[in-house]
Protein backbone atom coordinates (compact mmCIF):
# COMPACT_ATOMS: atom_id res chain seq x y z
CA UNK A 1 0.00 0.00 0.00
CA UNK A 2 1.18 3.45 -0.56
CA UNK A 3 2.49 5.50 2.35
CA UNK A 4 1.03 8.58 2.04
CA UNK A 5 2.79 10.43 5.06
CA UNK A 6 6.09 10.68 2.85
CA UNK A 7 7.41 13.67 1.69
CA UNK A 8 5.90 15.01 -2.00
CA UNK A 9 9.28 14.06 -3.66
CA UNK A 10 9.52 11.02 -2.60
CA UNK A 11 5.75 10.16 -3.11
CA UNK A 12 5.17 11.73 -6.32
CA UNK A 13 7.46 9.58 -8.59
CA UNK A 14 6.07 6.31 -7.01
CA UNK A 15 2.82 7.51 -8.11
CA UNK A 16 3.44 7.71 -11.76
CA UNK A 17 0.95 5.58 -13.69
CA UNK A 18 -1.28 5.84 -11.31
CA UNK A 19 -5.18 6.47 -12.07
CA UNK A 20 -7.54 8.96 -10.37
CA UNK A 21 -11.22 9.36 -11.52
CA UNK A 22 -13.98 11.17 -10.62
CA UNK A 23 -16.73 8.12 -11.36
CA UNK A 24 -16.83 8.95 -15.16
CA UNK A 25 -13.32 10.49 -16.58
CA UNK A 26 -10.25 8.61 -15.23
CA UNK A 27 -6.84 9.80 -16.24
CA UNK A 28 -3.67 8.14 -15.49
CA UNK A 29 -0.66 10.34 -14.31
CA UNK A 30 2.19 10.65 -16.79
CA UNK A 31 3.84 13.77 -15.28
CA UNK A 32 3.21 15.12 -11.43
CA UNK A 33 5.77 18.10 -9.77
CA UNK A 34 6.42 17.66 -5.93
CA UNK A 35 5.48 20.90 -2.92
CA UNK A 36 7.71 20.80 -0.28
CA UNK A 37 4.99 22.99 1.86
CA UNK A 38 6.94 25.34 4.54
CA UNK A 39 10.66 24.57 3.06
CA UNK A 40 9.82 25.37 -0.55
CA UNK A 41 9.41 28.70 -1.77
CA UNK A 42 7.18 27.76 -5.25
CA UNK A 43 4.72 26.29 -2.94
CA UNK A 44 1.67 28.16 -2.08
CA UNK A 45 1.92 26.18 1.94
CA UNK A 46 5.65 28.16 2.02
CA UNK A 47 4.07 31.47 4.46
CA UNK A 48 2.36 28.88 6.46
CA UNK A 49 -1.37 27.76 7.06
CA UNK A 50 -4.22 30.08 5.80
CA UNK A 51 -7.88 29.29 4.64
CA UNK A 52 -6.80 28.96 0.82
CA UNK A 53 -4.03 26.23 1.62
CA UNK A 54 -5.78 25.22 4.76
CA UNK A 55 -5.92 21.17 2.76
CA UNK A 56 -2.34 21.34 1.99
CA UNK A 57 -1.73 21.06 5.50
CA UNK A 58 -3.31 17.17 5.52
CA UNK A 59 -4.91 14.65 6.46
CA UNK A 60 -2.70 13.12 3.60
CA UNK A 61 -4.58 11.49 0.64
CA UNK A 62 -6.78 14.22 0.09
CA UNK A 63 -7.44 17.02 -3.06
CA UNK A 64 -6.01 20.28 -2.57
CA UNK A 65 -7.22 22.06 -5.46
CA UNK A 66 -6.95 26.12 -6.72
CA UNK A 67 -7.77 28.36 -9.16
CA UNK A 68 -4.32 29.30 -11.45
CA UNK A 69 -4.53 32.58 -13.26
CA UNK A 70 -8.10 33.10 -12.23
CA UNK A 71 -9.84 30.58 -14.79
CA UNK A 72 -8.20 27.01 -14.71
CA UNK A 73 -8.46 24.51 -11.56
CA UNK A 74 -5.69 23.08 -10.62
CA UNK A 75 -5.48 19.72 -8.69
CA UNK A 76 -2.84 18.50 -5.86
CA UNK A 77 -2.41 15.09 -4.10
CA UNK A 78 -1.85 16.35 -0.38
CA UNK A 79 0.87 14.37 1.35
CA UNK A 80 3.14 14.05 4.21
CA UNK A 81 2.33 13.65 8.02
CA UNK A 82 -0.88 15.17 9.13
CA UNK A 83 -0.11 18.93 10.15
CA UNK A 84 2.82 18.98 7.54
CA UNK A 85 2.48 20.86 4.49
CA UNK A 86 2.95 18.92 1.20
CA UNK A 87 1.39 18.43 -2.35
CA UNK A 88 2.12 16.69 -6.06
CA UNK A 89 0.31 19.16 -8.82
CA UNK A 90 -1.28 16.54 -11.14
CA UNK A 91 0.24 18.03 -14.47
CA UNK A 92 -0.34 15.90 -17.36
CA UNK A 93 -1.78 12.49 -18.00
CA UNK A 94 -3.54 9.90 -20.58
CA UNK A 95 -7.50 9.84 -20.37
CA UNK A 96 -7.87 6.15 -19.93
CA UNK A 97 -11.47 6.04 -19.25
CA UNK A 98 -14.79 8.30 -20.02
CA UNK A 99 -12.70 9.99 -23.01
CA UNK A 100 -16.17 11.41 -24.68
CA UNK A 101 -16.71 13.01 -20.85
CA UNK A 102 -13.68 14.45 -20.89
CA UNK A 103 -14.20 15.50 -24.60
CA UNK A 104 -17.55 17.39 -23.43
CA UNK A 105 -16.11 18.63 -20.68
CA UNK A 106 -12.86 20.45 -22.74
CA UNK A 107 -15.36 21.26 -25.33
CA UNK A 108 -14.36 25.15 -25.31
CA UNK A 109 -10.54 23.83 -26.20
CA UNK A 110 -9.34 24.51 -28.96
CA UNK A 111 -7.39 21.22 -29.71
CA UNK A 112 -9.39 18.88 -28.02
CA UNK A 113 -9.52 16.50 -30.96
CA UNK A 114 -5.91 15.48 -30.24
CA UNK A 115 -5.94 12.58 -27.39
CA UNK A 116 -3.14 13.71 -26.03
CA UNK A 117 -4.19 17.12 -25.39
CA UNK A 118 -7.08 16.40 -23.01
CA UNK A 119 -5.05 16.26 -20.04
CA UNK A 120 -2.04 17.54 -20.68
CA UNK A 121 -1.13 20.59 -18.19
CA UNK A 122 -2.84 20.95 -14.90
CA UNK A 123 -5.16 23.33 -16.03
CA UNK A 124 -7.18 20.93 -18.28
CA UNK A 125 -6.25 17.90 -16.48
CA UNK A 126 -8.32 19.33 -13.95
CA UNK A 127 -10.81 20.30 -16.64
CA UNK A 128 -11.11 17.03 -18.05
CA UNK A 129 -11.57 15.23 -14.34
CA UNK A 130 -14.16 18.14 -13.48
CA UNK A 131 -12.28 19.68 -10.60
CA UNK A 132 -13.81 22.45 -8.31
CA UNK A 133 -12.72 24.61 -5.73
CA UNK A 134 -14.92 23.13 -4.06
CA UNK A 135 -13.49 19.62 -4.22
CA UNK A 136 -10.20 20.97 -2.08
CA UNK A 137 -10.03 18.62 1.05
CA UNK A 138 -12.35 15.99 -0.64
CA UNK A 139 -10.56 12.33 0.79
CA UNK A 140 -9.70 9.86 -1.83
CA UNK A 141 -10.71 6.55 -1.79
CA UNK A 142 -7.67 4.55 -2.07
CA UNK A 143 -7.60 1.28 -3.80
CA UNK A 144 -5.31 -1.88 -3.72
CA UNK A 145 -2.55 -1.40 -6.39
CA UNK A 146 -3.66 -3.21 -9.78
CA UNK A 147 -3.48 -2.70 -13.62
CA UNK A 148 -5.24 0.20 -15.32
CA UNK A 149 -7.23 -2.42 -17.10
CA UNK A 150 -8.35 -3.46 -13.45
CA UNK A 151 -9.08 -0.10 -12.31
CA UNK A 152 -11.55 0.92 -15.79
CA UNK A 153 -13.40 -2.99 -15.28
CA UNK A 154 -13.96 -1.39 -11.73
CA UNK A 155 -15.30 1.92 -13.14
CA UNK A 156 -17.47 -0.10 -15.43
CA UNK A 157 -18.84 -2.39 -12.79
CA UNK A 158 -19.30 0.56 -10.62
CA UNK A 159 -21.66 2.83 -13.14
CA UNK A 160 -23.68 -0.15 -13.76
CA UNK A 161 -25.08 0.10 -10.41
CA UNK A 162 -27.90 2.80 -11.29
CA UNK A 163 -30.88 4.34 -9.01
CA UNK A 164 -34.25 3.95 -10.21
CA UNK A 165 -37.25 5.01 -8.47
CA UNK A 166 -35.40 5.13 -4.86
CA UNK A 167 -34.31 1.18 -5.81
CA UNK A 168 -30.56 -0.10 -6.57
CA UNK A 169 -30.44 -1.92 -9.94
CA UNK A 170 -27.65 -3.24 -12.16
CA UNK A 171 -28.72 -3.62 -15.95
CA UNK A 172 -27.00 -5.39 -19.11
CA UNK A 173 -28.05 -5.19 -22.45
CA UNK A 174 -27.80 -8.19 -24.38
CA UNK A 175 -29.58 -6.84 -27.97
CA UNK A 176 -32.78 -5.52 -27.39
CA UNK A 177 -33.38 -7.05 -24.08
CA UNK A 178 -32.93 -5.33 -20.91
CA UNK A 179 -32.13 -7.77 -17.80
CA UNK A 180 -32.53 -6.35 -14.84
CA UNK A 181 -31.08 -7.86 -11.11
CA UNK A 182 -33.76 -8.00 -8.46
CA UNK A 183 -33.83 -5.44 -5.81
CA UNK A 184 -31.35 -5.74 -3.42
CA UNK A 185 -30.07 -8.79 -4.59
CA UNK A 186 -27.33 -11.27 -2.78
CA UNK A 187 -24.02 -10.52 -3.25
CA UNK A 188 -24.11 -13.80 -5.69
CA UNK A 189 -26.15 -11.78 -7.62
CA UNK A 190 -23.39 -8.74 -7.93
CA UNK A 191 -22.02 -7.71 -11.25
CA UNK A 192 -18.92 -10.43 -12.40
CA UNK A 193 -16.62 -7.55 -12.67
CA UNK A 194 -17.12 -6.82 -9.07
CA UNK A 195 -17.22 -10.50 -7.49
CA UNK A 196 -14.58 -11.35 -8.65
CA UNK A 197 -12.15 -8.02 -8.11
CA UNK A 198 -10.28 -8.13 -5.57
CA UNK A 199 -8.40 -4.91 -5.73
CA UNK A 200 -10.41 -2.64 -4.36
CA UNK A 201 -11.08 -1.91 -0.42
CA UNK A 202 -15.14 -1.30 -1.34
CA UNK A 203 -17.40 -3.69 -1.38
CA UNK A 204 -20.35 -4.85 -3.31
CA UNK A 205 -22.79 -3.80 -0.41
CA UNK A 206 -21.23 -0.94 0.35
CA UNK A 207 -21.41 0.68 -3.64
CA UNK A 208 -24.79 -0.61 -3.50
CA UNK A 209 -25.56 1.53 -0.23
CA UNK A 210 -23.77 4.55 -1.96
CA UNK A 211 -26.28 3.96 -4.77
CA UNK A 212 -29.55 3.55 -2.77
CA UNK A 213 -28.44 6.60 -0.77
CA UNK A 214 -28.42 8.83 -4.09
CA UNK A 215 -25.14 10.35 -3.58
CA UNK A 216 -24.76 13.91 -5.15
CA UNK A 217 -21.44 14.44 -3.06
CA UNK A 218 -18.66 14.06 -5.31
CA UNK A 219 -15.82 11.14 -5.15
CA UNK A 220 -12.76 10.45 -6.45
CA UNK A 221 -11.22 6.83 -6.28
CA UNK A 222 -7.64 6.64 -6.79
CA UNK A 223 -5.66 2.93 -7.96
CA UNK A 224 -2.10 3.00 -7.56
CA UNK A 225 -1.29 1.83 -10.92
CA UNK A 226 2.53 0.77 -11.56
CA UNK A 227 4.21 2.19 -14.37
CA UNK A 228 5.70 -0.42 -17.23
CA UNK A 229 7.77 2.06 -18.06
CA UNK A 230 11.61 1.39 -17.68
CA UNK A 231 12.16 4.46 -16.94
CA UNK A 232 11.21 7.63 -15.09
CA UNK A 233 12.80 11.37 -15.60
CA UNK A 234 13.54 13.99 -13.03
CA UNK A 235 14.21 17.66 -13.57
CA UNK A 236 13.09 21.45 -12.46
CA UNK A 237 9.42 22.30 -12.35
CA UNK A 238 7.19 24.29 -14.93
CA UNK A 239 5.84 28.04 -14.82
CA UNK A 240 7.22 29.06 -11.36
CA UNK A 241 9.35 31.86 -10.25
CA UNK A 242 11.02 30.77 -6.87
CA UNK A 243 13.44 27.87 -6.65
CA UNK A 244 13.52 26.90 -9.78
CA UNK A 245 16.16 24.54 -10.15
CA UNK A 246 14.94 22.26 -7.38
CA UNK A 247 14.37 18.90 -9.81
CA UNK A 248 10.86 18.44 -8.37
CA UNK A 249 9.33 17.15 -11.79
CA UNK A 250 8.76 13.88 -12.53
CA UNK A 251 7.69 12.29 -15.93
CA UNK A 252 7.38 9.31 -18.24
CA UNK A 253 10.27 10.19 -20.89
CA UNK A 254 8.79 10.38 -24.68
CA UNK A 255 5.31 10.27 -23.62
CA UNK A 256 2.89 12.50 -25.66
CA UNK A 257 1.03 13.52 -22.98
CA UNK A 258 3.98 15.62 -20.88
CA UNK A 259 3.61 18.81 -21.32
CA UNK A 260 6.59 21.36 -22.35
CA UNK A 261 8.14 23.86 -20.32
CA UNK A 262 6.70 27.46 -20.52
CA UNK A 263 8.12 30.51 -18.95
CA UNK A 264 4.85 31.32 -16.96
CA UNK A 265 5.44 32.28 -13.31
CA UNK A 266 2.48 29.34 -11.09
Amino acid sequence: MIDWSQRADVLAPQLLGSVLTDGHVAIQFTELEAYLGTTDPASHAFRGKTQRNAAMFGPPAHLYVYVSYGIHRAGNLVCSPDGVAGGILMRAGRVVYGEDEARRRRASATATHVWENLARGPGNLGQALGLSKKFSGIALHVHNPCSVNDACEWLRAKESITVENGHESTSEHVGNKDTRLQTNPPNENAPEQLRTHKLTQRTYEQLRADSNQGREEPRFDFFPCLTQEPRIACGPRIGISKNVEAPLRFWIPDDKTVTRPRAMPR
